[in-house]
């Protein structure tokens, strides 16, 4: 088994309530093998073959009703192909019930895995107790912050005085 056929089947079946509506779909479009051809994908006249009608009615793009069609398949002829199969077919009876097979398979893999009898006894049992929600913390008390204080050199200041900058200016052009 490698890494893609453990993805494809994962997918399989997070997708499989999709897949499920999908083949529903089929088998509307088909209408009792009204719709359904074989040896071509698409006929003139709008009749399909499996996999053209799985593509076509599909109902979104995670669906994965062609896997599940595989797996159905597969368990009449396996080795075969969904268009293999298509094409072999004497009826579309056979069609349809690889079809239902389809949902069945797919149906069953949205049912959640039951857990051994012996799994659920050694459960721990649930505690009993009181569930309280976090203490709140402490306020702290906003401190006052200290007074800005001018360090500007005393040779300095007649150069550099905060607020006054434009009259230094001034009197720096004068001269």
């Amino acid at each position: 088994m490698s890494f893609f056929d453990d993805v494809r089947k994962a997918r399989a079946v997070l997708t499989s309530t999709e897949s499920v509506a999908t083949l529903t779909y089929m088998e509307d479009f088909f209408h009792d093998g009204e719709n359904w051809t074989q040896h071509t994908y698409h006929a003139a006249n709008g009749t399909k073959c499996l996999v053209a009608a799985a593509e076509y009615v599909r109902l979104s793009p995670v669906d994965d009703a062609k896997y599940w069609l595989r797996q159905a398949i597969n368990e009449l002829e396996p080795g075969s192909t969904i268009e293999a199969f298509n094409d072999t077919r004497n009826s579309y009876e056979e069609i349809e019930a690889v079809i239902r097979r389809a949902k069945q398979l797919a149906r069953q893999a949205q049912l959640p895995a039951r857990r051994p009898v012996a799994a659920v006894k050694a459960l721990p049992a649930p505690a009993v107790a009181e569930i309280l929600p976090p203490a709140p913390a402490p306020v702290r008390a906003i401190e006052p912050q200290p007074p800005v204080i001018d360090v500007t050199p005393v040779k300095r200041s007649r150069e550099y005085r905060p607020g006054v900058v434009a009259s230094v200016f001034a009197g720096l052009l004068s001269d």
